[in-house]
């Protein structure tokens, strides 16, 4: 039964825009609309178009529509054979003919709505019908070429334009050149609007005058709503009766940009830190300064002002310069887009912006093909449309005539408009509600309210949520009713209305996590201070307490039963991320307490396991001389051959590929049945690997080999499934294109194996009883019973340079001359911080609005975590306390606060409201008791590629010492003091052991002693081996070295490849080696692993290059170095020498790991010497006793660094 709001919406006499709160049931009025429109408005199928923003979703449509029409026949059939009367014969006929056409159904997204549209004009459209649809790689590497060949043509352009762009790139530097021109082609709608406007043929004076007045109306809108926040925070300055001038000239209109802007340093510099951060305690009255909030906003609003306020007092020089350069940019910009089409046409591919743009022109140059389009297309609706963007609306407008005939919905939610960088603008609902209510025509009556009025115009609101309980519904509208006001935009909070039928009031809590900061010392009750939880551990904590205390959730009953409880299972989890900074240390929780989790929506598709397994098979068939590949393929789960079995076979007597060796060991008597297996399944797969269609090869090999059921029992088995069933759709379509070559099909995967890291992995449809994790834009759209949103302490992501504002143009800096007493200097001018301070309001809504998303996701528990005390201004936990500054008091049962609530009636007739008591619960996580779990579900093995193998404790307090720097130490004073002199100190910054240091390549010591060649090189190679983790990475090893040495900027391409190529036959041949073997085979694996250990005040700390779990050794240390050590040398005297200290610094931390280990190994392994590894073994007793010597050591250095004088030595 559908509410009378909903109802209003099925109104098919006008145009409707329809504001849709979170849980309203907007799909269910879409697929109930859409079958009116068939069964009332006498229209076909294809007669009405329903728009989606993603496949996914235009899926569900369809599948909620095939059973709005399922359920319309068992009704009207039940109705018939009670009346037996013509009218519901005839319905059902109307029926039957309804579900035969809906497949056909235009229910897709726009770009696929306008390709179909092209394909049916493509002459008019000047395209060719057979267009392919380049995709981000594809139009990625397009641009790439088309950037290439700009910059050559311009090379060799008359020496006057050729000097203008040289100057270009020198002021903004090659690389911000090509990320300009880059981000200029992505958003070139915007940019070419600007371009048309002639906007870049305005003289220097036109444009100074315009960026002036720009920003000086910036600077207005950003003071005007804080005039009282700066009187009241002035009137508690010691000296506020001489800051008072300061305010006037600050809000005054008579004064000048510039003027203003030295009032703003004025102030910020008097009564600011240098930083802008906080208060200066001196400058005000004594203990006002500490947790003012008043003062933290002061200084918040004055800090963003910042950069516009220094920027205003550069000279005009500067900014001519910036026009100069723009007016560069713009005519190199011109000459790319040129190529970058001229390069798409030979491809005869269009882009995804292509497709919406020529469609436009389409419409717009042909009337009667615009005619003929709308008359066809009578009904349009739109899902999510707070997520369109200007050009998309353009579109609609043509095939509904301006409004003067067909029927437009739209229906969204600007308080859940969360995608704008993907170009969505939330100001487009609005424009467009108005302008479809202008159309609809209706004059507002005395009298009525503002509700019946905007009814009466076709604005409706679907208020009601059956998705929250009352407190997350009450909280919710708490929360956000003053915090999402963004007028400029349009959006404005529509309280929830309770809908849901169920009088639990489910709960929300806040998680409070010790600040680790250091502040606040003197607030922590007497013995807490000892205690330290991070957030990933008391979010595992909870879940395990939620599970453990059978927190009660709800499940739709059968029938008319309504809602049946129903303790809490891992499966009703989700845990909800702003971003996936710290996704590894929080799937370490969920390993570390056993708890079942799958990271949902991931993405690196192309990087899974069981796509490498799959490459590596389809190379083996194109080439089965191909070791490597076939390596890969015995050990994977097509034929799961043991590491003995392979070993066997690579050790059979007699000479040719692994291939060949395979088959002889099948044929030996009592041969494991694996390998006879693996030699009849790829022996047939070879004799028709050539024969058959790519998508029925893999489905073969599916078969074959068994692989879904060797993976159904794994704990990535249903994502494992789902993205081999992604690949059988890509194999179609990459077969739709007349590509039906295996060779072309593995060259493109492999191409996407290297560059395509973004690509998401396939949805699983059906998860097992598991903790989902996923981000916040992956949730949109679906329901959890119970939402955890951690790290809510953590500012908004930063907008940086260039950027390109839809009014002012392309933001970026350039190197300005300052004048002949000054160096030159990379400066903002006013207009781009102007495009900033824009982009920072933008962006601060848009997290609003996330946080909104976020919570909403939520049906019956939310569980909100932070860093208790640590409010960082414009972050999600400082809305909270500014809301609800109580919440931070922790009392036992958590703050009440007293509101209202509207509900739903039971009929649904209508809304009441009444008083509600809404309570937060608020947790100290250092009180949540660990309890351990001991269900049978195992982790999930989707772990990441670097995790610490057990949490390491303590607080970073002291200075840290790499064991490279102690090792230098130990061999020489004077050594180690020159090089920390110089600053070229090896691992001087050691980033704190919680965050695994980057890759940092080279050996450490090499950095400071050898040349910069040899070094260079040494850096690549320890790059390209941290990447070689397994004998599987052998198959991707070029692709691996290209990746690394691409990043060098060494030189020409001739020189990239030729190093490339020598490094990777280096490598290569330094991999295939017995010691080789054993590393590449190893049972665990990290590379580029930081360890750390407290040693009193201090660190101690080593990165290695390649820690490995053994399972008769334990764990052990793999160090490469590459000295150039002769062969007439003593291998094992030169490593003890060199490096003994550093070994046995290693041996010593991993065994402050892994205490239960009795003996602990490193090797060095010589890369030039590479048959000669030199082994390491020290015993439990041995390391014990020199901790001693090792805290000498470090206190010897820290006295020597604070003396400044080595010692002989």
């Amino acid at each position: 039964m559908l509410t009378r709001h909903q109802q209003k919406a099925l109104n098919l006499s006008c145009h409707l825009s329809v504001t849709a709160n979170a849980g309203s049931g907007k799909t269910t009025v879409l697929a109930r609309r859409y079958l009116d429109i068939l069964l009332q408005m006498n229209v076909q199928v294809e007669n009405v178009v329903a728009i989606t923003f993603t496949e996914k979703a235009a899926g569900e449509l369809s599948q909620r529509i095939t059973s709005e029409v399922a359920d319309k026949i068992a009704e009207v059939q039940s109705e018939h054979e009670k009346r037996r009367n013509s009218g519901t014969a005839d319905r059902l006929d109307r029926l039957a003919h309804i579900r035969q056409e809906l497949p056909s159904a235009n229910i897709s997204t726009i770009h696929a709505f306008c390709a179909r549209i092209l394909r049916q004009f493509p002459v008019e459209a000047g395209v060719d019908a057979a267009f392919t649809t380049a995709g981000t790689l594809d139009s990625a590497r397009i641009a790439d070429d088309a950037l290439q060949r700009t910059f050559s043509t311009f090379t060799v352009e008359v020496a006057e334009k050729k000097e203008r762009v040289f100057d270009t790139l020198r002021a903004v530097g090659r690389p911000a050149t090509e990320e300009i021109l880059r981000l200029a082609l992505k958003k070139r709608v915007l940019l070419d609007r600007l371009v048309d406007a002639g906007m870049f043929e305005k003289t220097d004076d036109e444009l100074l005058a315009m960026w002036e007045e720009a920003a000086a109306r910036e600077l207005a809108g950003q003071l005007s709503p804080h005039r009282g926040l700066f009187d009241g925070v002035v009137s508690l300055a010691v000296e506020a009766g001489a800051l008072t001038h300061l305010l006037e000239k600050l809000f005054s209109g008579e004064e000048s940009l510039r003027d203003r802007c030295a009032a703003i340093i004025d102030l910020g510099d008097r009564l600011l830190v240098k930083s802008w951060g906080k208060g200066r305690e001196k400058e005000f009255k004594k203990g006002i300064v500490k947790g003012n909030a008043d003062i933290t906003r002061f200084a918040g609003v004055l800090g963003s002002l910042r950069g516009l306020a220094r920027a205003s007092d550069l000279d005009r020089h500067h900014v001519e310069a910036y026009a100069r350069h723009l007016r560069v940019l713009i005519e190199l910009y011109g000459a790319l887009r040129h190529t970058y089409e001229e390069l798409k046409e030979e491809e005869n591919a269009l882009d995804y912006e292509d497709l919406l743009v020529k469609t436009l022109a389409l419409l717009r140059e042909h009337p009667e093909i615009r005619r003929r389009l709308s008359e066809q297309y009578r009904f349009i609706m739109v899902d999510e449309y707070q997520d369109t963007d200007r050009l998309q609306y353009e579109i609609l407008r043509p095939l509904l005539d301006e409004f003067k005939r067909g029927n437009l919905f739209i229906v969204g939610d600007p308080k859940q408009s969360i995608f704008g960088f993907r170009n969505a603008n939330v100001a487009v609902f609005n424009s467009t509600k108005q302008e479809m209510a202008a159309a609809v025509g209706r004059s507002s009556s005395a009298g009525k309210n503002t509700t019946v009025e905007d009814e009466e115009r076709g604005m409706l609101t679907l208020p009601d949520s059956f998705r929250l309980l009352s407190d997350i519904l009450v909280f919710v509208n708490e929360l956000f009713r003053d915090l999402l006001h963004d007028e400029e935009n349009g959006v404005r909070y529509d309280e929830l209305v309770k809908g849901r039928q169920n009088d639990d009031r489910g709960s929300v809590e806040l998680l409070l996590v010790p600040d680790d900061s250091g502040e606040n010392k003197e607030d922590e009750t007497p013995g807490e201070s000892s205690v330290s939880i991070t957030q990933e551990e008391a979010v595992a904590r909870r879940i395990l307490l939620l599970v453990d205390e059978k927190a009660t959730v709800f499940e739709k009953g059968k029938g008319a039963r309504g809602e049946i409880p129903r303790p809490v299972r891992f499966g009703d989890v989700a845990i909800l991320l702003r971003s996936r900074a710290r996704l590894g240390f929080l799937e370490e929780a969920m390993k570390a307490h056993n708890i079942p989790y799958v990271v949902s929506s991931g993405v690196g598709f192309y990087q899974t396991q069981e796509i490498y397994d799959f490459a590596n098979y389809l190379r083996f068939l194109l080439n089965p001389a191909d070791d490597v590949a076939l390596a890969g393929i015995l050990r994977s789960p097509f034929f799961t051959l043991s590491d003995a079995e392979l070993y066997t076979v690579v050790q059979r007597v007699g000479t040719g590929t692994l291939f060949d060796k395979l088959k002889t060991s099948a044929a030996v008597p009592g041969a494991p049945a694996a390998v006879k297996t693996a030699v009849e399944c790829l022996g047939s797969d070879l004799e028709r690997a050539g024969k058959l269609p790519i998508p029925l090869l893999v489905q073969r090999i599916l078969l074959q080999t068994g692989w879904l059921g060797v993976i159904a029992g794994s704990p990535r088995g249903d994502q494992n499934n789902a993205n081999i069933v992604k690949l059988l759709r890509l194999a179609r379509e990459f077969e739709g294109r007349s590509f039906v070559n295996l060779f072309d099909f593995v060259e493109r995967l492999n191409e996407l194996i290297e560059k395509e890291p973004e690509e998401g992995q396939a949805a699983v449809v059906e998860s097992r009883n598991a903790v989902q994790i996923l981000t916040i834009h992956a949730a949109k759209g679906i329901e959890f019973p119970v939402v955890i949103l951690p790290y809510l302490n953590e500012p908004r992501p930063r907008d940086r340079l260039p950027l390109i504002d839809e009014d002012l143009g392309i933001g970026f800096s350039v190197i300005g001359h300052a004048g002949p007493e000054r160096e030159a200097e990379k400066v903002t001018v006013p207009v781009v911080e102007v495009m900033k301070l824009r982009m920072q309001r933008r962006s601060a809504e848009e997290e609003k609005r996330i946080f909104y998303v976020a919570t909403t996701r939520a049906k019956d528990h939310l569980i909100l975590t932070a860093r208790n005390r640590r409010v960082v201004q414009g972050s999600p936990f400082d809305w909270i306390v500014r809301r609800f500054p109580e919440f931070l008091a922790l009392p036992p049962k958590g703050p009440l606060v007293e509101t209202r609530i509207r509900r739903l009636l039971p009929d649904g007739t209508g809304e009441e409201e009444v008083p509600y008591m809404l309570r937060v619960k608020c947790l100290d996580a250092r009180r949540l008791e660990a309890l351990p779990h001991e269900g049978g579900a195992p982790p999930s093995a989707a772990f990441p590629n670097d995790i610490h193998d057990e949490p390491i404790t303590g607080q970073i307090r002291g200075e840290f010492f790499s064991a490279t720097q102690i090792q230098l130490f130990a061999r020489s004073r004077r050594q180690f003091m020159e090089s920390y002199r110089t600053g070229m100190l090896p691992e001087s910054r050691v980033l704190p052991v919680v965050e695994r240091a980057a890759a940092k390549g080279g050996d450490e010591s090499d950095d400071v002693f050898e040349p910069i060649d040899p070094a260079r090189r040494g850096t690549i190679i320890h790059s390209v081996l941290s990447r070689v983790r397994s004998k599987d990475d052998l198959a991707n090893l070029a692709a691996i070295v290209r990746s690394v040495v691409n990043r060098e900027e060494i030189g020409r391409e001739e020189r990239l490849l030729r190093l490339g190529e020598e490094i990777r036959s280096e490598i290569s041949a330094l991999l295939r080696g017995e010691f080789a073997k054993a590393i590449l085979g190893a049972e665990e694996i990290f590379t580029e692993y930081t360890i750390a250990s407290a040693l009193g005040d201090d660190f101690a700390v080593g990165i290695v290059d390649r820690l490995m779990k053994d399972p008769s050794l334990g764990w052990w240390i793999l160090d490469y170095k590459t000295d150039d050590v002769s062969h007439e040398r003593d291998l094992k005297a030169f490593a003890e020498d060199r490096y003994g200290v550093q070994m046995k610094c290693y041996a010593y931390l991993l065994r402050r790991l892994h205490p239960e280990q009795l003996e602990v190994r490193t090797v060095l392994w010589f890369l030039r010497r590479n048959s000669e590894p030199v082994a390491f073994v020290f015993d439990a007793a041995h390391l014990d006793e020199w901790e001693g010597e090792l805290s000498s050591l470090i206190a010897q250095m820290k006295e020597m660094i604070l003396s400044g004088l080595p010692s002989e030595g």
